[in-house]
């Protein structure tokens, strides 16, 4: 475990626990971030959206990833600053829910639970 005795890094507390794949930096809660629907990894957008243009593939899994039905492309296209917290809060919701709910739509969890916390 690595111990810094004196160092004065307020930044390190924004850090969300979470690595871009792309750029192997850290991912702050300050930054913009895309979770892909296929696979729910996460990425900086400007990483993931470059790589998307030359690779159909997810960087970490290597899964297809295919383009989110219009209805949900509008809603993210629609997304502010304001929402990309909570976007990868439910990121990491989604790595630790139970294997059976695997199985359920993802367009429609993600929708269900970002409606949710929307409303507070």
């Amino acid at each position: 475990m690595r111990q810094d005795v004196g160092d004065d890094h307020d930044d390190e507390r924004d850090h969300l626990d979470a690595d871009c794949a792309v750029c192997l930096s850290q991912i702050f809660q300050h930054e913009k971030f895309r979770v892909l629907p296929a696979c729910k990894h996460g990425f900086h957008v400007q990483c993931i959206d470059t790589w998307l243009k030359n690779n159909p593939t997810c960087p970490l899994c290597r899964r297809i990833i295919t383009p989110l039905p219009t209805k949900l492309q509008r809603r993210h296209d629609d997304d502010d600053d304001d929402h990309c917290f909570p976007s990868f809060l439910l990121f990491l919701l989604r790595q630790s829910l139970p294997r059976w709910m695997e199985n359920l739509d993802p367009a429609e969890l993600t929708l269900t639970i970002c409606d949710y916390l929307f409303e507070f």
